[in-house]
């Protein structure tokens, strides 16, 4: 049975990139079914095994094992998983300095959709030609726990050639919120390139969709970046109270705490929370971890209650 790769996913179809060429394929029934559980039965990047042929045109019959995937919460629906893209090598997480200003706190969170799925993060801050006085202390800390942080600029050309070389020959997803110049940094990084690009909103100081769905980018020396629409709340999908803390890879010499199933947060003798006061750990990674498990546990509690009113 002949195998491809998912570039594209515009409803009922998908686009397959087969023996080099890029073909239409429609989803057979069984995979349909998969729509009660996530957003989409097939995301971009998953390899697939094809039935049909080029008369009679080709159909997706299955899913290759994925060997990752990153994947949220459905805004719409919290028991229902939105696919983001699958079998990448790295997440690149894009920031901007200014027009949106740069927000630690949702950049930890996109972090994790790379922690949590087992993919290496990467952190790109573009608009540096915007910044006034000297980078954020907070941006030092990130490249001692083994994440690299380019600090770009796509209207003056800054980091570029530092963020080719980091995508090139990977599988790179790049993720982030709306209006951080995204489309504009790629343009600026792969010649030939001519993604549409928008200013943000003057009146919300926020960024307006120009991507709107995974856009598959192949690269000059090999490899793809998959552009995704910008995000404005994201959590990753299947995270749970009790690993959170594993994700937060600085915490992990520090997790030797009287209580085995620690959460960090009220504890007596909880060795995250003595690290975080004697300054071994970053207050504003503590405050990110405390807010995101949270969170997790509202997201709990309301399907929790939306269960018990369906009774």
């Amino acid at each position: 049975m002949p195998q491809g790769t998912v570039i594209r996913v515009q409803g009922p179809q998908v686009i397959v990139r087969i023996r080099g060429r890029d073909r239409h394929a429609a989803l057979r029934g069984a995979l349909k079914a998969g729509r009660r559980q996530a957003t989409h039965p097939v995301v971009t990047g998953d390899l697939v095994r094809l039935g049909g042929d080029e008369a009679g045109g080709w159909a997706v019959e299955g899913i290759v094992e994925r060997r990752n995937l990153v994947a949220r919460v459905d805004p719409g629906d919290p028991r229902r998983m939105h696919g983001i893209a699958a079998n990448v090598d790295q997440l690149v997480c894009l920031q901007s300095f200014r027009d949106p200003p740069l927000n630690l706190r949702s950049l930890d969170r996109f972090l994790l959709l790379g922690e949590s799925a087992g993919i290496p993060p990467a952190i790109v801050v573009n608009k540096d030609d915007l910044r006034t006085g000297s980078p954020p202390s907070e941006l030092d800390f990130y490249p001692r726990i083994g994440i690299p942080v380019l600090l770009a600029s796509a209207k003056e050309g800054t980091a570029i050639e530092g963020l080719r070389r980091l995508i090139a020959g990977k599988q790179s997803v790049l993720v982030g919120p709306s209006g951080v110049g995204k489309s504009s940094l790629l343009n600026r990084t792969i010649p030939g390139l001519h993604l549409p690009t928008r200013a943000v909103s003057r009146a919300t100081s926020k960024g307006t969709h120009t991507t709107v769905r995974v856009e598959w980018i192949d690269l000059p020396e090999g490899g793809a970046v998959l552009d995704t629409p910008g995000l404005r709340v994201v959590q990753p999908w299947g995270l749970r109270p009790d690993r959170l803390a594993m994700l937060f890879r600085e915490f992990e010499p520090y997790a030797d705490c009287q209580y085995a199933d620690c959460l960090h947060r009220k504890e007596p003798a909880c060795g995250v929370r003595s690290a975080v006061e004697e300054g071994r750990i970053p207050a504003f990674r503590y405050d990110s971890y405390l807010r995101i498990l949270t969170s997790l546990d509202e997201e709990a509690n309301r399907i929790k209650r939306r269960g018990e009113s369906r009774r």
